[in-house]
């Protein structure tokens, strides 16, 4: 983590617009160094607020995910990934108010529904995607 945090103060002095931090957890604490047993996104945040926009993404993949990570604070903007994968209209759920139509996991029995390539639907069937009646492993580097 003192590595990123020293390549984060850089690059807040750049001419950029934004930091982008993608992570399995969008709450993955910091196991080593400056700032562990912190959420990253939250040291983080403390070097790049006011200077320029954060955005943060990991594993928010309902509107309670995206509201507590609202509330938070730890980050500008927010991105989702798997969350739009597995709902192409989340957008549109949260927009109407139907976040009780989110899914969280693909279902292997209906393909066709997802209109992906058969590259990232392998993918997502080998544990890349939440799939339904199967456990997802954990990544932690």
């Amino acid at each position: 983590m003192t590595e990123t945090l020293n390549l984060i103060k850089v690059l807040v002095t750049k001419p950029i617009q934004y930091i982008h931090i993608s992570q399995w957890n969008y709450f993955k604490i910091a196991r080593r160094g400056e700032g562990a047993v912190i959420e990253r996104l939250k040291v983080i945040h403390e070097i790049t607020k006011g200077k320029m926009p954060l955005i943060g993404v990991g594993k928010l993949r309902t509107e309670k995910d995206l509201n507590n990570a609202m509330d938070s604070g730890f980050s500008e903007f927010f991105a989702i990934g798997t969350a739009s994968i597995i709902n192409r209209d989340f957008g549109i759920l949260l927009k109407e108010n139907k976040g009780d139509k989110i899914e969280v996991e693909i279902d292997p029995e209906k393909e066709e529904k997802y209109k992906l390539s058969k590259t990232l639907w392998n993918m997502g069937l080998a544990g890349m995607l939440p799939v339904k009646g199967k456990v997802q492993q954990e990544y932690d580097p």
